[in-house]
């Protein structure tokens, strides 16, 4: 049987699948030698607003208080820290090995004007959550002039 153009196609989408799947497993791999030393997590964030407020939550479960920083600059938010492991059980023999360890950093964009002075947090059942009151933004908003006419 003749193979197609498209059978080739399709082959190396698979292994690129593959090489991509590859690298996922190397990149949650706690060998040192295998990640240059920067290489980060990032947890999974929400990021929603409701009329009065922008809000994001951050799941960051198991995470020390101490080992936690928020930052906020004109625009966006920094929200960095480190995850450490559990050290609770002296042997382990891993048939899987999903959560990550390690410093994370995650930089969100606040796309609308927001009291930066006005912030309210909450760390609950490992989520953080992150509250900014909305502010009227003057800049570049619309305004009517009225002119004055000489007679």
């Amino acid at each position: 049987m003749a193979k197609k153009a498209d059978d080739h196609d399709d082959f190396m989408l698979n292994r690129d699948e593959d090489i991509r799947s590859m690298f996922k497993i190397f990149s949650k791999s706690h060998h040192p030698f295998l990640l240059p030393s920067d290489t980060r997590w990032m947890p999974a964030v929400d990021v929603f607003e409701t009329d009065e407020e922008f809000i994001l939550i951050v799941d960051i479960a198991s995470i020390d208080s101490k080992d936690v920083e928020l930052f906020i600059k004109k625009g966006y938010i920094i929200v960095k820290g480190i995850r450490r492991e559990i050290k609770k059980f002296k042997k382990r023999h891993y048939h899987k090995m999903e959560i990550d360890y390690g410093p994370f950093e995650r930089k969100i964009d606040i796309p609308i004007a927001v009291d930066e002075y006005n912030i309210k947090t909450q760390y609950k059942d490992g989520f953080l959550e992150i509250r900014l009151k909305k502010i009227v933004d003057r800049r570049g908003s619309k305004r009517i002039i009225n002119i004055k006419w000489e007679e």
